[in-house]
């Protein structure tokens, strides 16, 4: 199971730009070569042991890129329990353990910039996979998923499981809820169609068809993060193609450019005795 974020250059222009940008396109030569310069390290038993990137690749187009990100994470705070012959008393001692692990970075020219963390401990490197950006002054936000785009998720694709909170619907104390349904069945689920409307989203589970299969992609507004399971696909490489493709999805839903997008967006009246959220 992988955690994937989405992020896009800041719309706000400046000097870097001029460098690093031709005819709006990123120059994703002179960001391999920079990547190549800051590689991780790894010692003589092939382990690593600095922080930096590694698998630096450049497609044959020089349009995409994609590497790997070492670096340090701990698991926190051990006690060692030693023997002290010089005071010959027991010791205690509090270490912290260190370990190296790794996330993957994805980026295009237009640009789309992807992070992928296998591990829910590898999430805390989502920025500092980053840090590089800052470093040459190219500014970049993530992107954010707001209730209009779980709403619309839920209104045009085939959807599996929802959770909503902070529910507001007149005379139903109700205020948090999750709830499924089997994508094969014609039946309409009958909490879905009193609360869909009347609530916040917190995650939705659906599916999107990719290369002639059906792809299970969940999204969480916590932290604005989108969980896929790795099994779904024949290759770490297709999987990451597979998040260029959602990235685009994601994005045309966002801007109001997805299919059918439009009624939704412009959409702003109380639906059913349901506060508009």
């Amino acid at each position: 199971m992988s955690s994937i974020f989405f992020y896009e250059k800041d719309e706000e222009l400046n000097i870097f730009d001029l460098i690093y940008f031709k005819d709006g396109k990123l120059d994703l030569v002179k960001i391999y070569n920079y990547l190549n310069s800051n590689q991780a390290k790894y010692g003589d038993n092939s382990i690593y042991n600095s922080e930096g990137y590694t698998d630096i690749k450049l497609n044959d187009n020089k349009n995409e890129l994609s590497c790997t990100y070492i670096f340090e994470n701990s698991l926190g705070y051990f006690t060692e329990i030693s023997y002290d012959s010089d005071t010959e008393a027991v010791k205690e001692n509090r270490r912290c353990h260190k370990y190296f692990a790794q996330s993957r970075l994805i980026i295009t020219n237009e640009p789309k910039i992807i992070v992928k963390a296998s591990y829910s401990n590898e999430e805390s490197t989502k920025t500092k996979i980053l840090n590089f950006f800052e470093d040459i002054g190219i500014k970049y936000t993530p992107i954010k998923f707001d209730n209009q785009m779980f709403q619309f998720i839920r209104n045009n694709f085939v959807w599996k499981k929802i959770k909503i909170q902070r529910i507001d619907k007149i005379g139903d104390s109700t205020k948090n809820l999750s709830y499924e349904i089997d994508p094969a069945s014609e039946m309409e689920s009958q909490v879905d169609t009193i609360y869909s409307e009347c609530g916040v989203f917190e995650h939705i589970a659906f599916l999107i068809e990719y290369e002639d299969d059906l792809k299970t992609v969940k999204l969480y507004k916590n932290g604005h993060r989108i969980v896929l399971e790795d099994g779904q696909f024949r290759s770490k490489k297709s999987m990451e193609k597979f998040c260029i493709h959602l990235y685009d999805i994601l994005m045309n839903i966002k801007s109001g450019k997805y299919e059918n997008s439009r009624s939704l967006y412009e959409k702003g009246s109380e639906i059913d005795g349901c506060s508009n959220l």
